[in-house]
């Protein structure tokens, strides 16, 4: 029986082997411990190396030496909280240069639920990457070449407004309205794309200071209902409360998901927008009673450029880019968004911001 049971372990360890070998990811097996005793022949062929010249920590010579810090130390953490390990950096290759990998890594646990070993892979992403920095790149450029003609443009059909009013060209007029609404719509769509390319970058600046929450809701609801000539918004609003941030920022974020309540919820006639606060912070609340969200899509809608694929919303116009930079800004400001939704009953987004996010410990 021991013969067999060894003969057995033997065959499913060689058939591993076959398998992990003939994958196009980097594979390899380290004790509980976080020492690496297997790799597969794609990190052998990737970094030009033999058996003995990577086991037990030896990898770490495979990492750029300012990344490295911050690798371990992730990798150390994961091994202590026994959680999945899932980070990119660059791995330098038998050539000598470096190639950026997405890495996993999952414990595997003996029948009393203690981890034994850990199987991770390294995925080559480095064309995906560059793939990401050419389009950044070319939002980049493109926004800020639509930028000044559309402002020109702007500028013109408020010259031609003005000249309509005093004709009193009421029939223009209203025509003009409408294409200077339309302008706006496309000023507001390059801002939002120079607003994506400037967080990827690191470069969207923020001026914070102390800031009446609610005002600022308040403002936000006057000013969009008097663009929104088919809903109501109604509002329960609580009193001041002076809070840290960016409030021309934070007023984006409100903008754009009123905008959205209004957008999503045709052959509807009121949107809600309340807030409350607690001892730690202040929550906001849009409340719409449209068509609503699928639960699988809940959690992708604050990704970049992530269209829902419901039939019912693919319709409406929109690149996926509102929700993500709202997303980018409140993680920024310390805060949480997220949104509850059911199928024909509407949506409600909350966002909830700390007072000072200075003192929010992560």
């Amino acid at each position: 029986e021991q013969v067999l049971s060894r003969k057995n372990t033997e065959e499913l360890k060689d058939r591993f082997e076959t398998m992990a070998n003939n994958i196009p990811n980097l594979a390899w097996i380290s004790d509980a411990e976080g020492s690496i005793s297997w790799y597969n022949d794609r990190w052998h062929e990737y970094t030009g190396t033999n058996k003995e010249q990577s086991d037990g920590w030896a990898w770490q010579s495979f990492h750029d030496p300012k990344r490295l810090p911050a690798v371990v130390e992730r990798w150390q953490k994961a091994i202590a909280t026994e959680e999945p390990f899932e980070m990119v950096f660059p791995l330098k290759g038998a050539d000598g240069t470096f190639r950026q990998f997405l890495t996993r890594a999952a414990p595997i646990h003996d029948e009393e639920g203690k981890v034994i070993q850990w199987l991770g892979t390294n995925t080559d992403i480095t064309k995906q990457k560059e793939m990401e920095r050419m389009k950044d790149d070319f939002m980049a450029m493109a926004s800020h070449e639509l930028k000044t003609p559309l402002t020109t443009i702007k500028a013109y059909t408020q010259i031609v407004e003005m000249n309509l009013r005093e004709k009193n060209d009421t029939d223009s007029l209203s025509l003009m309205k409408r294409m200077n609404s339309q302008v706006n719509k496309l000023t507001t769509l390059i801002e939002d794309l120079l607003d994506v390319t400037k967080m990827q970058k690191g470069k969207l600046i923020y001026n914070e200071d102390f800031f009446d929450f609610n005002a600022l809701v308040r403002e936000v609801i006057d000013y969009m209902q008097k663009t929104s000539g088919s809903h109501k918004i109604k509002s329960k609003i609580g009193g001041a409360i002076s809070i840290f941030g960016d409030n021309n920022k934070i007023s984006q974020v409100i903008d754009n998901l009123i905008s959205n309540a209004i957008k999503y919820s045709p052959g509807t006639k009121e949107i809600v927008v309340s807030t409350h606060t607690n001892e730690e912070g202040v929550i906001l609340s849009v409340q719409d009673f449209g068509i609503g969200i699928l639960a699988k899509e809940q959690k992708k809608i604050f990704n970049q450029f992530y269209r829902v694929s419901d039939e019912r919303q693919i319709t409406f116009p929109g690149m996926g880019i509102g929700l993500y930079i709202c997303a980018e800004i409140i993680n920024r400001q310390g805060g949480k968004i997220w949104v509850d939704s059911k199928i024909g009953k509407g949506s409600t987004f909350h966002v909830w911001l700390p007072i000072d996010h200075r003192n929010v410990i992560e």
